[in-house]
């Protein structure tokens, strides 16, 4: 009887806690006092989509879309975005469209440029990495960061093959492939703290790569990856099959994160000192730039690793305009897309490479 009323008491507290993480979690963060609002943060956090919700959103996404006959944003007809073997998705080239009121231009190359990318001696060589805050989402062409250093710096030859919604271990596989085409003297990564986060996830709008750390080193796995309706035909039949019950309990998807963010940052360090190896050994340098706006918990993370690495390390949260704050979560508007250009630009014009560069054309 005792182990009865142990268990109806057990069953009680997990029931009560899971109530009350959900309603704390759609609770309006202004009408909570402030310790409230630090643990709402938290759990918010840690409640974020995971493979499975990632993966039932694209099959509900997909549907409606064939439902309304309407292009599906990596469907083969309209969309910005095609299916890619290796990295998950990319930029279709040759693309020009308006999405949204936003104009997008894409090259031959896959790059959101206004211009193919031509190797010249006579211009220093920048190759751009990151995701949406790169790629330029919710940005005319002419607005995005490194459409921009391309206009004000005629001296630098910029290639920007960031995509929406990439995590860094995404940018490392474009990298590997990309680097030899490129040649670039300088390369670029811009990051924000999600990126970081992103390593752990085998979905995330569509089915991704994702690399495990084994022995110390990197393996890629859930990789290739097919077209559109091979993804979603596998990804519906596993729904189909089943999710485990737990994925839907609050409680146990914060333990699963928790569990999860004790291993990324050894995957996060493995994955960056990977990009960098990469770049150095292709005869490029390397510049890390934290695109955030206020400080996140991957500052501290990538000032050490780059101390560590002895890499430049450019961090926006440190000087970003407090004016550009009010924007906080969302996209670059036009004016923060200039700052960040004009402080990505002195922080090459002043990197080592750059002058080293300079030097050598200078020479007769």
């Amino acid at each position: 009887m005792r182990a009865l009323r142990l268990l109806i008491f057990i069953a009680f507290l997990l029931l009560y806690t899971e109530g009350s993480i959900r309603v704390l979690n759609v609770f309006p963060s202004t009408s909570l006092p402030r310790v409230l609002r630090g643990l709402q943060s938290q759990i918010r956090e840690a409640l974020r989509p995971e493979d499975f919700q990632w993966k039932q959103e694209f099959v509900d996404l997909v549907e409606a879309k064939r439902k309304a006959d309407s292009d599906f944003f990596m469907d083969l007809g309209k969309g910005l975005f095609v299916p890619h073997t290796t990295r998950g998705w990319t930029p279709r080239p040759n693309t020009r469209l308006v999405s949204f009121g936003y104009r997008y231009r894409i090259n031959s190359k896959g790059e959101r440029a206004p211009v193919e990318f031509v190797q010249t001696p006579n211009r220093f060589s920048v190759l751009i990495l990151g995701d949406s805050f790169t790629f330029g989402t919710e940005a005319n062409d002419e607005f995005t960061w490194p459409n921009l250093l391309r206009e004000h710096q005629p001296k630098l030859n910029i290639a920007n093959l960031s995509v929406a919604g990439y995590g860094i271990d995404q940018m490392l596989i474009t990298l590997r492939e990309e680097i030899d085409r490129y040649k670039p003297d300088l390369v670029v990564v811009g990051a924000i703290a999600d990126d970081l986060d992103r390593v752990v996830f085998g979905f995330r709008g569509f089915k991704k790569p994702r690399f495990d750390l084994i022995d110390d080193k990197l393996v890629l796995g859930n990789s290739p990856i097919g077209s559109l309706e091979e993804v979603y035909r596998e990804t519906k039949k596993e729904l189909q099959e089943g999710a485990p019950f737990f994925q839907s309990v609050s409680l146990y998807r914060i333990l699963r994160s928790r569990a999860r963010m004790r291993k990324l940052p050894a995957l996060d360090k493995k994955i960056l000192e990977a990009l960098v190896e990469t770049s150095r050994r292709h005869g490029a340098d390397f510049l890390l730039v934290s695109l955030d706006r206020s400080r996140s918990r991957a500052n501290a993370f990538l000032r050490n690793f780059s101390e560590h690495e002895n890499v430049s390390y450019l961090d926006l949260s440190e000087t970003f305009p407090k004016n550009f704050l009010v924007n906080e979560g969302k996209h670059y508007l036009p004016e923060e897309a200039g700052y960040v250009s004009r402080s990505v630009q002195k922080n090459i014009l002043d990197h080592p490479s750059y002058r080293k560069w300079l030097a050598h054309q200078a020479l007769p």
